[in-house]
């Protein structure tokens, strides 16, 4: 779920807030390739402010199916920008609410990702189970098929913590 939503999040932002972005990728891009790999990312996590242990272990977790490229660079680092993630979250969670009923459940989920795969190094299958699997475990910890935009909310807060 955060991946979708930080992804939803990360394409809904003005020019002039990827450009800051766009310039970090640049630098931090040391051979060209287009992608950062998980010292590259991790490296570009602690220029933003993210904890070394944190910015690490981030790196680690972004980089598992391979380098990654510009939009998902900018999803790693929307939780160092908490004004950004105020600002557009509840864009990004109508997004994913697309039956406007206020909450995001797991066939909403299924139905985005089979029209829109997440951008990167996943198979198409592979992201959607991924993703699914880790809406499952947020549910389940608060023992509902659904997330509210109040629970995502403090989710995403405890993200830029």
């Amino acid at each position: 779920l955060d991946e979708v939503m930080l992804l939803s999040l990360a394409s809904q932002l003005p020019f002039a807030e990827l450009a800051a972005f766009r310039d970090l990728f640049l630098r931090l891009d040391c051979d060209g390739d287009g992608r950062l790999d998980v010292r590259e990312l991790s490296q570009a996590m602690h220029d933003a402010g993210v904890g070394t242990e944190c910015s690490t272990e981030a790196a680690r977790k972004l980089t598992k199916s391979g380098p990654l490229e510009f939009s998902r660079f900018v999803a790693a680092l929307v939780p160092s920008r908490p004004e950004l993630l105020t600002v557009y979250l509840k864009d990004a969670f109508n997004r994913l609410d697309t039956d406007g009923d206020g909450v995001v459940t797991a066939s909403e989920l299924r139905s985005i990702l089979e029209q829109k795969q997440l951008p990167g190094a996943y198979g198409a299958g592979v992201a959607t189970t991924h993703v699914l699997e880790s809406f499952d475990d947020t549910t389940s910890k608060s023992r509902r098929n659904s997330v509210s935009f109040e629970c995502l909310s403090q989710h995403a807060s405890a993200l830029c913590a």
